[in-house]
């Protein structure tokens, strides 16, 4: 009796797949349209395949009997594209969001790699480092301002040195608010690509 592949898998209470495996392995015997010789087919398989082996790992009968046909599996177990979990194709977009993550994450650290070198080359300095140095500098500047008025009111207007104190004052203090301001500008502005490339020099 002949048989297509699914009929046979039903014989042996198999999935069809498992039928296609023993095509390709020469554990049946086909005709010249690929149909199954079911009878010699059986007999074959029950010389070749080990029972005990078989019905453990597969659930397969490899007794000359026919047993019953497998459930169809329930539709949670059914793919989008029909086909259960095992006959699924592996698409590279099934783990393209791990190879996303990994490549992200290698970036990450060449970019680390790379700040970690120029630092240790002096090329780089820590930012809370500048901005202590920076605020220091800035501090005793102004104070040094400051203390022109005091200085220099007596000379410049010896008639009225408050005056001059006070318009001296108004004038260093305009300027430092002035570069206050634009000091802020700057720091809220993003950074440039030349500003970039010559903070890493």
């Amino acid at each position: 009796m002949w048989a297509s592949g699914k009929d046979f898998a039903a014989q042996r209470g198999v999935h069809p797949s498992r039928v296609s495996q023993w095509k390709r392995q020469g554990r049946l015997v086909l005709n010249a349209d690929g149909k199954i010789d079911a009878e010699a087919s059986h007999t074959k398989l029950n010389a070749s395949l080990d029972k005990a082996k078989g019905e453990r790992r597969d659930g397969n009968i490899t007794s000359s009997a026919p047993a019953p046909a497998p459930a169809m599996p329930s539709e949670s177990a059914v793919g989008g594209n029909g086909k259960v979990p095992d006959e699924q194709d592996l698409s590279p977009r099934a783990d393209s969001g791990y190879w996303q993550h990994k490549a992200r994450r290698e970036k990450a650290e060449a970019q680390l790699a790379e700040m970690k070198a120029l630092r240790e080359a002096g090329a780089l300095t820590a930012v809370v480092g500048v901005r202590k140095e920076w605020t220091g500098l800035g501090r005793k500047l102004r104070n040094d301002l400051h203390a022109i008025p005091d200085r220099t009111a007596q000379v410049l207007d010896p008639t009225n040195p408050g005056r001059a104190h006070k318009l001296l004052t108004d004038e260093i203090n305009r300027i430092l608010n002035e570069l206050r301001i634009g000091l802020e500008e700057r720091a809220a502005a993003p950074a440039g690509a030349d500003e970039l490339e010559e903070a890493l020099l």
